[in-house]
Order: C-alpha cells, then structure tokens, then sequence
C-alpha cells in the first residue's frame, strides 16, 4: 500500500526575521506570519503588541520584541480562545486573532477588509505530499529537549481572507520526537481542506518558551 509522507522540517527557536526597525503597524493589518518566544527588534512582533495591548492582554508598550510578557500575553489571549496556551503565536491563535480584526474592520467600514492572503512562508519549513491511504508524517527538530514529546495536530482551513484554521483533532500527545508518526484518518477527514502540524508538547514546561511550529501542509 502506498503511502503519504509529509516532511515539516522545523526548529525550536526559530525566529523569523521581518524589518530591522519596528514601525507603527496598521491595527486592522491582518496576520500572516507566526512568532515565538526571542524575537526582537521585529516589527511582526511589534503589531502582534499592538493588538495585545488593544484586546487587554498587554499592558505595556509595545517593543517589537518577544519576550516573557509578550508570551505570557499571547497565553491569555490562547486561553481566552480554547487554543492550547503554548505562548507561540501559530495558525489557530493568529486565526483567531484576525477573525477579531476582520470583524473590526468590518464594524467601522461598509466596504469588504482588504486583507494580505499572500501564503505564509518559513524559510525552516518543506513539504512533500503524494496521495495515499496511509499516512504518516515526518519532521526535524533542532535543539528540541531530548526526551520531550511533540503534539500533531490535524487543522481544517476554514478561510483564507482572514487566514484561518480550526482545530480537527491532535492526532498525538506527547508522541515521540523521532521523527515520524503513522495515523489513520478517522471518517468524515477528507478534503483538500485538511492540514498538519507538529508543535511543542503542552505537558512541558519550557521554561522560557517554545517556538517548535511549522506552517500547517496539506495532510491529502
């Protein structure tokens, strides 16, 4: 039997690295990239801030840099959601926070939101799919903590102006970081909607944060 193989080669710091001088950002300017712990002088991070402070999740200025505030804020904000509150800023909680914008945009203007739907890109991420019955997905993780387990979860794309996902189901919890997981799609996941991802264990304490994410691929 054939099978699918979907690579996610992913770090757990990676950052990702916008413009050099944080600028005032555009609140209604929807969010296309994903941001963890550790990156500073960024201007992603910047209007993430900016939208924290304006929900009441942030009570400081904004600094363009990610740090434990910044994180401890996007925890709230996740749990305030439902989302797994990782403190990683990945595609369900930038989907729910660019649901929050569209529908502020929409409140104070009659005209439809003009939204970037450009795909996100990570310099760190690959994909490969062929169609299968089987799946299984592969990964990489560089500096991960040995012995520490990853979560995958399978995401449905329920738009892509705003871009946004929602949670299926985590196909594994705390499963082995060895690189590879087969699963079986249960009835009913079918569809070129249907994406995954490997993230950080939530049954771990990092510390100072884990950034473990990659841009969700297509599971079909």
């Amino acid at each position: 039997m054939s099978r699918i193989k979907n690579l996610l080669i992913v770090s757990a710091f990676a950052i990702l690295c916008l413009n050099s001088n944080p600028l005032s950002a555009n609140a209604l300017e929807q969010f296309n990239v994903y941001l963890g712990f550790g990156s500073t002088n960024n201007n992603a991070v910047y209007k993430l801030q900016e939208f924290l402070v304006n929900q009441g999740y942030l009570k400081t200025t904004p600094t363009g840099n990610y740090l434990s505030l910044t994180r401890d804020a996007v925890k709230a904000f996740q749990i305030a959601n439902n989302i797994s509150n990782t403190g990683y800023f990945g595609p369900l909680t930038a989907g729910a926070a660019n649901k929050i914008l569209l529908s502020s945009t929409e409140s104070t203007n009659n005209n439809k939101a003009q939204v970037n739907t450009s795909p996100v890109t990570n310099s760190a991420n690959a994909a490969s799919v062929i169609l299968s019955n089987s799946k299984t997905i592969s990964w990489q993780t560089n500096k991960y903590p040995a012995q520490v387990g990853i979560n995958i979860n399978l995401l449905r794309k329920v738009s892509s102006n705003p871009l946004s996902y929602t949670l299926v189901r985590q196909i594994a919890t705390d499963a082995p970081n060895n690189g590879s997981y087969s699963w079986i799609p249960n009835p009913g996941e079918t569809g070129n909607d249907l994406y995954l991802e490997v993230t950080c264990s939530t049954s771990h304490n990092f510390g100072s944060g884990c950034n473990l994410g990659s841009t969700p691929v297509k599971a079909y």
